[in-house]
């Protein structure tokens, strides 16, 4: 309808239209917040077979359970607050499904059933461990300025920052051929192969080393090792790295110094060599996010094994390893509950 219009007006005085800037469309009015809506607004009704305990139980009969907002909000905040809106309704699609599964196992009376009884026991411990873990992180939220200042103080070490460049030369060549000899068995020849690609790799990133050390820069060198390799993929030789981020096979590189060069440093998937070409450590005002993160981390991971420690575990091995589990009913349906 809106274009029709428009193209009636350019018809009747195109110079006035031409004149006129076109008036952006006007944005969308944002949605109420739920809050606006009573406690009890219902978020879903669902009509189930009237527990056998009713008082109009009976054939035929049908009993309405309406879940309020109230309900439905204090559901999805022990689940996930941060539930988008779309997994909102989702969720309450699950939300109903298991409330008809669980009100019809109710008026089948089998939480009356010791496997049941069982898996309510253990879920019951999974909702309180999960629920000790979030408190256990709540309580470690907004440590004070001085808690966050001697942390740093005493973990200086964490946060400082290396710049690296660093040379990868992998264990193979990629698409790596054989030379066939045909008067030899070819079978034989595909199965060893004249020269270990591991030690031919080796040998090159021995000779890669030696020209770093003689002051070829690391970006041509990776470069022709990448061109060696059979490699397409270009590679960027400068990196931050931390401690904890590689191998312990490569944990040499945080003790060179500046300007240093490492040793040809082996890992399973290949060879690397490393120059440190800076190290700072930052202030406390430019690394406080990370200080109080890993702070928060520590303190609950301490909290964590304290607890652990009150009830320390002695897991009876003969129990697992010199007997057979009970045999299970053959007849017991595999159901996914997921």
């Amino acid at each position: 309808m809106f274009g029709r219009v428009m193209l009636v007006c350019l018809g009747l005085s195109l110079g006035a239209a031409m004149g006129q800037e076109a008036k952006p469309a006007a944005a969308e009015a944002p949605l109420p917040s739920v809050d606006t809506l009573p406690k009890n607004y219902a978020v879903f009704r669902q009509e189930t077979e009237c527990p056998r305990t009713a008082a109009k139980a009976g054939a035929g009969k049908h009993c309405e359970t309406v879940v309020t907002r109230e309900q439905f909000e204090e559901m999805v905040s022990a689940v996930n607050p941060k539930m988008t809106p779309k997994e909102r309704r989702e969720f309450a699609e699950n939300y109903a499904r298991l409330l008809a599964l669980s009100r019809e196992a109710e008026r089948r009376g089998l939480t009356r059933d010791p496997r049941v009884e069982a898996m309510l026991k253990y879920a019951r411990m999974t909702a309180l461990a999960s629920a000790m873990s979030k408190e256990l992180y709540r309580e470690a939220q907004n440590p004070s300025d001085a808690a966050v200042e001697k942390y740093f103080r005493q973990n200086q070490a964490f946060f400082v920052r290396y710049k690296f460049e660093r040379i990868f030369v992998p264990r193979e060549k990629q698409g790596r051929t054989v030379n066939v000899d045909p008067a030899k068995d070819l079978e034989a020849q595909l199965a060893t192969p004249s020269s270990d690609p591991s030690e031919e790799m080796k040998a090159l990133a021995d000779t890669v080393h030696q020209q770093a050390l003689a002051g070829e820069q690391f970006a041509a060198l990776q470069e022709r090792v990448f061109d060696v390799a059979g490699i397409k993929t270009l590679s960027d030789v400068k990196m931050e790295l931390e401690p904890g981020q590689v191998p312990k096979s490569q944990n040499a590189a945080f003790d060179l110094k500046v300007g240093e060069i490492s040793a040809v440093l082996p890992d399973t998937t290949g060879f690397y060599i490393y120059k440190l070409v800076g190290r700072e450590t930052p202030t406390l005002k430019e690394a406080r996010q990370e200080v109080v993160l890993r702070m928060q981390n520590h303190t609950v991971n301490e909290a964590l094994q304290n607890i652990a420690e009150y009830g320390k575990t002695k897991i009876n091995e003969d129990y697992f390893n010199k007997y057979e589990p009970p045999t299970p009913n053959p007849n017991e349906p595999d159901v996914d509950t997921d």
